[in-house]
């Protein structure tokens, strides 16, 4: 076991930015940290804390090539910053003053809290159950606000850069390290003292939200209900929840469940926006006379080749595509017409290159059953409905675009060779999947 005793002069920093700093003469036995008034040990005793009070110990900056000797020590009466003279020391005194594990419950710490700045204001925080709440002072016993969690909540720690440290804290602060805290009402900007505590923070966030029950919508839950249902049994559902078939008006809310964090740019230098948004925006290009920067299904090539980039680019949107694509073949009126034709085009092209997760697999191939089987569709729709099957038979994988598969598809070559009266055998594992 590691010698947690210690003395020796650190320089205590105050005042924030203004950085002024003063030498003290600080000690621990392993068991309390203290520090005094000066460098002497004779001065008084200026401030101290139990080891096991201290919530966490870390450096004041990130790597960044540079020489930083400062650390912050955070416990529930706030953050203590203090300056080492080399970085051995700071190392050896952050090692001395690490606070041993705090007792679990559940898998968890049996409490969480301490200091941080919330949307610009210094609060006194405690994790509790699927919140977190929000104190004035840490005697208070009633929460002056609380942010609410739940399973689709999302936790982004801060940039950490290699540039100098001016244009640090442009994206980090000066006063600390803010990251980012997107919720269904709003995002909240949080702000720590050191990378120790911001690790501390969004760790036990993280796990709070994971432990949040799984949220859902009204479609998935139709979706998952009817997903072993027979031929007759869909028809009927279908008639019964109008959810589940094609319309020509635009969401209220995207088919599947979406995090709350935006997307941003990505490898490409393609950017998007919240989850939510960009899904409703992808749904509106799959309605009559409307387009968006997505295309328009009356542009059914380049529309569907700009669904499939998206589908590679952005995971958190893949299952939103299919069940989109699902939704819109179910039921949509004028089955000989060429919008009909442009979604099963989408939904053949998706079926090339991909699979859904395996909890909308199942119903997906339900509905392609019953698309071959009712009497009512031509037979370039039982064709489209069997491509898709045989496509589900074989291995996805997530490499690009089949170029080559697309042209058969769009010449409508794919979808007239197979026995529109027979529907395949489709024998796809519901565990090998790409989304």
């Amino acid at each position: 076991m590691a010698d947690k005793t210690r003395t020796g002069v650190l320089h205590r920093v105050t005042d924030g930015l203004l950085k002024k700093s003063k030498a003290s003469y600080c000690a621990t036995d392993g068991e309390t940290f203290r520090w005094h008034k000066s460098d002497s040990p004779s001065s008084p005793v200026y401030g101290q804390t139990k080891i096991k009070d201290i919530f966490s110990v870390g450096k004041r900056h990130e790597d960044d090539g540079r020489t930083h000797t400062e650390f912050v020590i955070t416990c529930r009466d706030g953050a203590h910053e203090f300056r080492a003279d080399t970085m051995e020391s700071m190392r050896q005194w952050i090692e001395a003053l690490r606070p041993p594990p705090k007792p679990m419950v559940d898998g968890m710490p049996e409490t969480v809290c301490g200091w941080l700045e919330v949307d610009k204001t210094m609060r006194f925080v405690e994790i509790r159950r699927a919140s977190l709440a929000l104190f004035k002072t840490q005697e208070d016993s009633d929460p002056c606000g609380a942010i609410m969690l739940d399973s689709l909540c999302a936790i982004v720690p801060p940039k950490v850069t290699l540039t100098p440290v001016g244009d640090r804290r442009k994206t980090v602060s000066g006063r600390g390290f803010v990251f980012q805290l997107y919720t269904a009402r709003q995002q909240h900007a949080l702000m720590a003292k050191s990378m120790a505590e911001v690790n501390r923070w969004v760790g036990a966030i993280q796990d709070t939200i994971e432990s949040c029950p799984e949220l859902t919508t009204k479609f998935e839950k139709y979706l998952t209900r009817y997903q072993s249902a027979d031929i007759k049994q869909l028809e009927l559902h279908l008639r019964e929840h109008a959810i589940l078939c094609y319309t020509d008006e635009p969401l209220e809310m995207p088919l599947t469940p979406m995090p709350y964090f935006p997307i941003g740019k990505v490898r490409s230098g393609n950017s998007y926006g919240y989850p939510h948004l960009e899904a409703m925006e992808i749904f509106n290009t799959m309605l009559p006379k409307s387009s968006t920067r997505y295309g328009s299904v009356h542009e059914t090539h380049q529309w569907i080749q700009n669904l499939l980039q998206v589908y590679l680019e952005i995971p958190l949107l893949r299952n939103e595509i299919f069940c989109q694509a699902m939704k819109q073949v179910t039921r949509i009126p004028l089955a000989n017409s060429d919008l009909r034709l442009a979604h099963w085009q989408l939904l053949a092209a998706l079926c090339l290159h991909f699979i859904p997760a395996p909890k909308y697999l199942a119903y997906l191939r339900t509905l392609l059953h019953y698309s071959v089987a009712n009497p009512d569709n031509p037979d370039i729709v039982k064709g489209a409905a069997n491509y898709c099957l045989r496509m589900m038979q074989k291995e996805h994988q997530v490499p690009g675009i089949d170029s080559e598969g697309l042209r058969a598809i769009f010449d409508y070559s794919a979808l007239t060779t197979e026995d529109t009266a027979k529907a395949v055998l489709d024998t796809t594992q519901e565990a090998e999947t790409d989304a």
